[in-house]
């Protein structure tokens, strides 16, 4: 049954979501986990079977490398390809392709095919593939090249099985609704209005009273010994690869300079710039025909006058609404096409230098606009900044193909002579430099970069001796390091700590001592002590709180969300809690009211959007299901022993 209500509704109401199809389809090809294992072959060994259908080695592999790339891509010189070599990356790609193929089993049983013209047509509508309108076929192939994909892959596999996902997604997810009754029952408990009193017991007051012995401190530092280490450090030598170390390999002359200004002035080219002064009178958004009228009348006077010969900047002082530009005269400086709003943007760019406009009517309200300079269209001229920018961009390519020409040199003598940098440096033409002893978590020096950090600290350079390899950092800059020093890390004596775990000590006893007077003082009042009464004992403020929603910020979020989580009374009696909050101090909150939210035709929009986004929630809970089932209903093998 269930099945049958997914397909009638996949068959029926699954384009909803094709732009956002599109859009993930072409940003990154199946962005986790790659395309390939809808449709290619590979190894005869598999990794996992699927009733009956093979996921190979091939395929698991490219997966695998496919998330690595990506994840690389996102964290560039912070990603560590060993963080990413565990046993749960791979599970998890593998638990992926299952996934997949048991989506891809389940749409070819149920006849789910996506036509070659459905296909072209989610093509030619992209934005991303259009040029002045047209579909252009030059955009998506240069796509196509970037991304390394070839055209038949794209439309014949990527494009289809992404279509045949979404359509699976939107149909289960139709199957998720919520009724009226819950729709309204949410929105009153999201928008419920609760009173309250509450008082603070700070745990300060309590620090005198809280007697920590020496006994006690040295019991807490000798099980509690790996809070109090000393950083491990290292000492390092190395060799940097960079456009700043490199010096003449990677050296810019002006000619080079000076030929890539002229191969690239596309890049240079400054669209034309307007400059204009305005006078705005705004209109509210509920202003009547009438009251718009004046306005307008009034905007027109102002016209008349500066076509008379007053000073369009006295008058904009004068008259204009604009915060910003009134007191400038009305001055917005230049500016290109489309940056103000389309109204505006028409006029200005219709206007000669020094002509004037009649009223535009905009969703600010009217403007009258003169127009004061054009900046034609031009190449911006060979500055020093430009320069600037030019040598830095071929430096860096001479650094990178530098890097890419001799790094495998520079790794195989690093390698050869694991003893020493010497003539690694002498190879690079670069200086051999040491730090001084540096931690770990450095954020000031080479360790900055990760990869450099874990290089430093690993087996290979701390215990073994040797030469890390060529670390590259970003695509512009790469160290071979050595560790010439190594201190591991230390238990500080307690005579160094002993003051700071008095103090943690001493802290921790005060919030015990608030905590017990603050439920002393529940108690009190449940049996009728006066609160005003309670937060005098304990020399605290009495906040007494009108009736505020539950994402109200003009009190402590911790106390208003434990009040939210409060009882009503019972006839009779006092709904009182407390709560210890996070600095350590103790909450005693009484709950006076509750307020219901009601439904009206003035919120009935705010219903639909509860109703929206709980069945985002049941959607979720949908799909999860969907796929539980399938898995259940599967004949699956992993074997583990071959990732």
């Amino acid at each position: 049954m269930y099945k049958l209500m997914v397909l009638e509704i996949i068959r029926e109401k699954a384009v909803g979501w094709v732009m956002w199809l599109i859009v993930a389809a072409i940003s990154i090809p199946f962005v986790l986990w790659g395309v390939n294992q809808y449709a290619f072959g590979g190894a005869d060994q598999s990794v996992a079977v699927v009733n009956g259908e093979d996921i190979t080695i091939n395929q698991y592999a490219e997966a695998l490398q496919n998330y690595k790339n990506q994840m690389r891509n996102a964290l560039q010189d912070k990603y560590e390809d060993a963080k990413f070599d565990t046993v749960e990356t791979k599970m998890a790609v593998v638990e992926g392709l299952i996934e997949r193929e048991l989506e891809r089993q389940w749409m070819s049983e149920n006849n789910m095919a996506v036509s070659f013209e459905r296909v072209i047509g989610l093509i030619k509508g992209k934005d991303g593939f259009q040029e002045d309108g047209q579909y252009s076929k030059a955009l998506l192939e240069r796509y196509l090249q970037s991304q390394g994909i070839s055209k038949q892959k794209f439309v014949g596999e990527i494009l289809p099985a992404s279509l045949q996902k979404n359509d699976l997604v939107t149909g289960i997810s139709k199957t998720a609704f919520v009724t009226k009754n819950e729709a309204e029952l949410l929105y009153q408990l999201n928008n419920q209005k609760r009173a309250f009193d509450y008082f603070v017991v700070s745990k300060n007051p309590f620090r005198k009273d809280a007697e920590i012995s020496e006994e006690q401190i040295k019991e807490y530092y000798e099980n509690n010994t790996e809070k109090y280490l000393t950083e491990e450090e290292v000492k390092l030598s190395y060799v940097e690869l960079s456009v700043h170390t490199l010096g003449d390999k990677v050296a810019v002359t002006a000619e080079e300079i000076a030929k890539r200004y002229e191969e690239d002035k596309d890049r240079y080219k400054q669209a034309e710039q307007r400059k204009a002064s305005h006078i705005l009178l705004t209109v509210k958004k509920d202003a009547s025909a009438e009251e718009q009228g004046k306005i307008k009348k009034k905007i027109e006077g102002i016209a008349e006058r500066a076509k008379k010969g007053e000073s369009f900047a006295d008058l904009a002082k004068e008259f204009s609404e604009d915060p910003g530009s009134g007191k400038r005269g009305g001055d917005l400086g230049y500016f290109g096409r489309k940056a103000m709003v389309p109204e505006f943007d028409e006029a200005v760019f219709s206007l000669k230098v020094g002509e004037l406009s009649e009223p535009v009517k905009t969703s600010f309200g009217y403007h009258l606009i003169k127009l004061d300079d054009i900046k034609e269209e031009h190449i911006k001229p060979l500055s020093d900044t430009i320069k600037n920018q030019i040598k830095k961009t071929i430096g860096a390519e001479k650094t990178r193909a530098y890097i890419a020409e001799n790094g495998t040199e520079i790794g195989n003598i690093a390698y050869d002579d694991p003893s020493s940098l010497e003539e690694v440096a002498k190879f690079a033409g670069v200086e051999l430099k040491e730090t001084d002893f540096l931690p770990k978590n450095s954020r000031l020096s080479i360790l900055a970069h990760r990869k450099v950090a874990a290089a430093a600290f690993s087996d290979d350079l701390l215990k073994d001796g040797n030469n890390s390899d060529l670390i590259t950092i970003g695509r512009n800059s790469a160290y071979v390091v050595r560790v010439v020093d190594h201190k591991s890390a230390a238990v500080k004596p307690l005579d160094k700590v002993s003051s700071l775990i008095k103090g943690f000590l001493t802290t921790q006893k005060a919030k015990e001592l608030a905590k017990a007077k603050g439920k002393e003082l529940e108690s009190s009042i449940a049996e009728g002590m006066k609160v005003a009464d309670a937060a005098l004992q304990v020399n605290a403020k009495l906040t007494e709180a009108e009736p505020l929603p539950r994402t109200a910020t003009k009190y402590s979020r911790e106390v208003v969300q434990a009040v939210f989580e409060m009882a009503s009374a019972k006839e009779g009696a006092v709904s009182v809690a407390g709560k210890q909050l996070k600095n350590g101090d103790y909450a005693v909150m009484v709950l006076k009211d509750v307020v219901k939210a009601e439904i009206t035709e003035d919120n009935k929009d705010a219903v639909k959007q509860a109703s929206f986004a709980r069945s985002g929630e049941y959607s979720q809970f949908a799909l999860t299901g969907f796929m539980k089932s399938l898995r259940e209903a599967s004949d699956i093998s992993i074997f583990e022993e071959r990732l």
